[in-house]
This record gives structure tokens, sequence and C-alpha cells, in this order.
């Protein structure tokens, strides 16, 4: 159960980690196009070359965003992997795990004396 919980919150984060940096990315970017905005009210020949700048950031971050979703997608099947594995771990447990009784069957434990058991370590009072 650990190994399923550890892998699901190793998904979220991941997932998270990837959000953050696209985050990052387009605050980025925003930066860029308002001066190339200012830029462009200002001085009008320059522009052109701020235009490029922000042509070349916009490719930047989609090649970024593309990686980490490549990563991430990598990490999320080996994720589904260990997923299935603990599934059939899962169910083999389930499988060998001895029955119990129901607990109105176990009445009978407390009126015979030859079924209790003694706990180690407890003390009398």
């Amino acid at each position: 159960m650990s190994s399923i919980a550890k892998t699901i919150v190793d998904t979220y984060k991941n997932l998270l980690t990837v959000i953050g940096k696209c985050a990052i990315n387009i605050y980025q970017l925003g930066g860029k196009i308002g001066i190339a905005i200012g830029t462009a009210a200002v001085l009008p020949p320059l522009a052109v070359f701020k235009i490029q700048d922000i042509a070349e950031a916009l490719n930047t971050a989609f090649a970024t965003f593309w990686q980490d979703c490549l990563t991430l997608l990598t990490g999320m099947l080996a994720d589904i992997g260990t997923m299935i594995g603990d599934g059939i771990e899962l169910t083999t447990i389930e499988t060998g795990f001895a029955a119990l009784p129901k607990v109105g069957d176990s009445t009978g434990v407390i009126d015979d004396p030859a079924r209790w058991r003694v706990k180690p370590g407890a003390t009398h009072s």
C-alpha cells in the first residue's frame, strides 16, 4: 500500500512541476512581449528585432513545454507499470490471506479456556 501511495504522490509531484515550469515560461514570455510592445511604440525601427526575440522565446517555451510533457508521460508510464505490479501483489496477498471468522462467530473463544491465548509481555494488575 505504501508503494501505491508513493507512486500517486510522485505522479502529482511531477505534474505540479510541469505546470510550474509552464507558468514560469508564460510569465517570462509576458514580460518579453510587454517590452517588445513598449519598444515598438517608442522605437518602431527596433520592433523587428524585438518581434524576432519574441518568436525565438515562444519557440523555446514550446520546446521546453513539450520536453517537460514527454518527461512527465515517460514517468507516468513507469508509474502505471509500478501500480499494475502493486495491484498484482495485493491480489496475491488477498488470495493467500487467511479467512477471518465473522465477529459473531468468535464468541465461542470467550467460553473456551483451551482457546485462550496469553499475550507475551502482558502484565497483570
